[in-house]
């Protein structure tokens, strides 16, 4: 047994915010604040802001923004149960729902949104608005949010399944002293946990799209070369949603680069200073997406991984030699619920994913083995809780599975990775993969450095050729000179025959 289950640090809570999509469906008003500059602010701590701008939309079947006149003006997504992205106007709109604590109780109103972001739908947008929205009824007048069960949080001494055995005892591996064991468990207990609902069920296989694709693919070995980036180590902190990101953003830019950008990126960055996300409280990679397309990251050296929850976003450096951007984000499929075998492996084809799972006491135990729990379905179909890298997919003995990598340390698995059971959504790894297209952008005081530089290798090159060129043309006068002066000597020897002596002219 090579890691106790405490060392699974699971995406912890998220936001207690729970909406369906049915109840998202529907007509809205979004009221807007003014584009400022400052991109840095947090609309959800700040006061209402004051309304610049409305706009009345409907989110529609799939994924449909309309106007009032029903014309499609753009796109939306559920970001998972707890949020929406609408994209519409070259704009991105980013919010989650509105929810507030009764007592130890959470009640979230579906029909009404918290104060969001609005951004122009670029890579490192200029400026930010606040903005919020409510549904509309059909009389024109906003919803009343329906009744509802409310969510409740775990006890915080609880004995979590992931720490236990079925008899109740901590489990402890040969790696890990039952004092590291009992420290890393409280330290993750002390987030307050939400039961989530199920995620949609995947899309049946397309067989003739998955056909056309190759029958295995692994970037961790992709003809002799490692597209991976080391396997890392989460600790105690519900950060997972940053490595499955990161990690697939790094795999990205190495296959995009043709391996020339080989970079570690700063997990911490994310954990630390993205207000889209619930720091080592747990989020998706979608979020991160959103947050590197808006501001970017910087390299791991700037920021080191510390795995703690409150460590100030000031620390980073502030003059890094490049910032990584993604140039776009999202669902497979397009939207949330709308993944599928055959468009994970197609999206395979250009780059690891982020994938999805639900944590079980067995996967601790997984190997080299292709993977399926040994618990009963009704344990393990239930909700995600962890973030992995998916880097392939093949068929040994004719069981078809995935290559995952972790961020669990090297003393899980197979080295930090393992094969789960393709083609049947075990543990729920085909409902909700995730996709994000890195880019490179290389700061201001950095680029003028590099261009200075450049012109100096210019100029430098320049003066060579000159150099070059007048080495050549005094070769060439040389071997001119010296074949006239030949020829002379020829026809003055030959002249001189007749008189017996040889001349050089002058």
């Amino acid at each position: 047994m090579n890691l106790i289950l405490a060392l699974l640090p699971l995406i912890i809570c998220d936001t207690p915010a729970k909406c369906e999509y049915e109840e998202i469906l529907g007509k809205w008003t979004l009221s807007i604040g003014a584009m400022e500059a400052d991109t840095l602010r947090d609309c959800q701590t700040l006061a209402p802001v004051t309304t610049a701008s409305t706009i009345e939309i409907e989110l529609a079947k799939p994924n449909l923004v309309l106007d009032k006149e029903g014309t499609t003006i753009g796109n939306w997504t559920r970001v998972s149960w707890e949020g929406v992205s609408i994209f519409m106007d070259k704009k991105h709109y980013f919010t989650f729902w509105k929810y507030e604590k009764k007592g130890e109780d959470f009640v979230t109103d579906c029909t009404r949104t918290m104060q969001g972001w609005a951004r122009e739908d670029v890579v490192a947008p200029k400026e930010l608005a606040c903005w919020s929205a409510i549904k509309i009824g059909n009389n024109g007048k906003s919803e009343q949010p329906a009744p509802r069960p409310v969510e409740r949080s775990i006890p915080q001494n609880k004995n979590y399944d992931y720490f236990y055995n079925s008899e109740g005892v901590r489990m402890v591996t040969d790696t890990m002293t039952l004092e590291a064991a009992v420290a890393i468990d409280e330290s993750i207990a002390r987030s307050t946990r939400f039961v989530r609902p199920h995620p949609p069920s995947p899309r049946p296989t397309n067989e003739a799209r998955l056909a056309q694709f190759p029958k295995s693919l692994d970037w961790s070995n992709m003809t002799g070369r490692d597209y991976t980036t080391p396997v890392y180590n989460q600790f105690q902190c519900g950060s997972c949603y940053a490595f499955g990101a990161y990690s697939a953003v790094e795999s990205r830019l190495l296959i995009e680069s043709k391996g020339e950008i080989d970079v570690s990126l700063a997990m911490q960055d994310i954990v630390s200073c993205s207000t889209y996300s619930q720091k080592c409280d747990g989020g998706y990679a979608v979020e991160v997406g959103a947050w590197l397309k808006d501001h970017g990251t910087v390299e791991y050296k700037c920021f080191p991984y510390e795995a703690l929850n409150d460590l100030p976003c000031g620390q980073k450096c502030t003059q890094p030699v490049r910032t990584v951007h993604v140039g776009s984000f999202g669902y497979v499929g397009g939207y949330y619920g709308a993944c599928s075998e055959d468009l994970m492996v197609e999206e395979l084809q250009k780059g690891p994913i982020p994938v999805n799972i639900v944590v079980v006491p067995s996967l601790k135990q997984l190997k080299t083995e292709i993977y399926y729990p040994t618990e009963p379905v009704e344990e393990w179909n239930t909700s995600v809780n962890h973030i992995v890298l998916l880097v392939g997919y093949g068929e040994e003995g004719g069981q078809k599975y995935w290559k995952i990598k972790n961020s669990w340390d090297t003393t899980w698995g197979d080295s930090g990775y393992g094969k789960i059971v393709r083609g049947n959504n075990t543990i729920l790894i085909e409902s909700m993969a995730e996709v994000l297209s890195p880019v490179v952008v290389v700061p201001k005081k950095a680029l003028s450095f590099l261009k200075l530089l450049e012109f100096w290798l210019m100029a430098g090159l320049a003066g060579l050729v000159f150099v070059m060129l007048v080495v050549c043309m005094s070769l060439c006068c040389a071997r001119q000179h010296s074949k006239g002066k030949k020829s002379q000597y020829q026809k003055i020897g030959s002249a001189g025959k007749d008189s017996g002596r040889a001349r050089y002219a002058d």
